[in-house]
């Protein structure tokens, strides 16, 4: 699935579904702040989890991401990895 990145390398989101990394503890997602559907599973991930937060995100820290994983209304939530 493609991955929808800025000009200026932030992450935006995948071609239909919302993007998430791990870091330790934290689930990350880029922010709702206009540019990416916002996706009714990722605000109920946002809701439901202490650790998850929205930040900007990196190509090279999806990259160094502990785990990377969409979410979608019709898939839920499935392991992703970026294709050499």
């Amino acid at each position: 699935m493609p991955l929808l990145i800025d000009t200026d390398g932030l992450v935006l989101e995948a071609a239909h579904a919302n993007v998430w990394i791990v870091e330790g503890e934290a689930l990350l997602t880029p922010p709702a702040d206009g540019r990416i559907l916002p996706g009714v599973t990722r605000a109920a991930l946002l809701a439901a989890e202490r650790d998850a937060r929205e930040e900007p995100i990196e190509l090279e820290r999806l990259a160094r991401a502990d785990a990377v994983f969409l979410t979608s209304s019709i898939s839920r939530r499935r392991a992703a990895r970026l294709a050499a």
